[in-house]
């Protein structure tokens, strides 16, 4: 899935995947209510935003950490549209924690 998305981001060129049309995507406010109703616990460590304990943002892009009751983790990545809403990027990662 990965080589997928590198590649529809290099077929488009720079610019033009910045065109992206992120409305398409599903606003992480609706998956973040079904990961809830599967089970999975957002992972807070106090840096996340209000209402939102698991979104840890950079300068465009966030991610949002998920605990499952197995252990086993995911981390999603969120792309904040011109409105403001957070949407959920095509990719999600599975981290791998050391103790």
């Amino acid at each position: 899935m990965r080589i997928l998305v590198l590649a529809m981001v290099l077929a488009a060129g720079g610019a033009a995947a910045q065109d992206f049309p992120t409305s398409a995507l599903t606003p992480y406010e609706t998956f973040r209510k079904a990961l809830l109703r599967y089970g999975w616990h957002p992972m807070d460590d106090g840096s996340g935003r209000k209402g939102m304990p698991e979104v840890r943002c950079g300068a465009h892009m966030c991610i949002a950490a998920w605990r499952a009751d197995n252990g086993a983790v995911m981390g999603l990545s969120l792309w904040e549209d011109d409105a403001g809403t957070l949407r959920v990027a095509p990719q999600a990662d599975d981290f791998i924690e050391h103790d």
